[in-house]
């Protein structure tokens, strides 16, 4: 595994919107996660949760927020990927890569938002529609989780 964290945080200005962020870059291999069948690399742009959540104990989005996260969900998702884009907070960073990896169905829902390829769609095939908004497209599908997002964010 190679973990690239020593990049700064950058104070950015995003669509009007003030955000901390610092790029994270991880890699994966067989020696790592046996499953791999080969080396991955994870991607990260790491945002500060106390400036992009209402409250630290519910993790409701700031609505002047919401759009900016999804615009840098979309933009990541045009690169070429084979598992998705996943909006995750701390607790949960990594695991639904992992679970997909894995075939651990038990993390597979753990995010706040997902654009899965169609690659991947199948996994995703039975959403709780009271717990995730979900929109199926031609080439992905879009899922976020209402406790997070309050509507849906596309």
């Amino acid at each position: 595994m190679y973990v690239s964290g020593g990049e700064e945080t950058k104070e950015l200005m995003i669509a009007g919107q003030r955000l901390h962020i610092r790029p994270f870059v991880m890699g994966w291999t067989s020696k790592s996660i046996k499953e791999l069948q080969q080396p991955w690399l994870e991607v990260s742009l790491l945002l500060w949760t106390e400036e992009i959540v209402q409250y630290y104990f519910d993790y409701v989005l700031r609505e002047e927020h919401r759009s900016v996260i999804w615009k840098l969900m979309n933009a990541f998702s045009h690169f070429p990927n084979q598992s998705g884009v996943y909006f995750t907070n701390d607790a949960t960073d990594g695991r639904p890569w992992e679970a997909l990896i894995q075939n651990d169905l038990d993390n597979l829902w753990m995010f706040d938002a997902a654009i899965i390829n169609k690659e991947n769609k199948n996994y995703y095939q039975v959403i709780d529609e009271s717990i995730f908004f979900s929109n199926l497209q031609e080439n992905e599908l879009l899922i976020a989780r209402k406790e997070t997002w309050i509507k849906e964010p596309w």
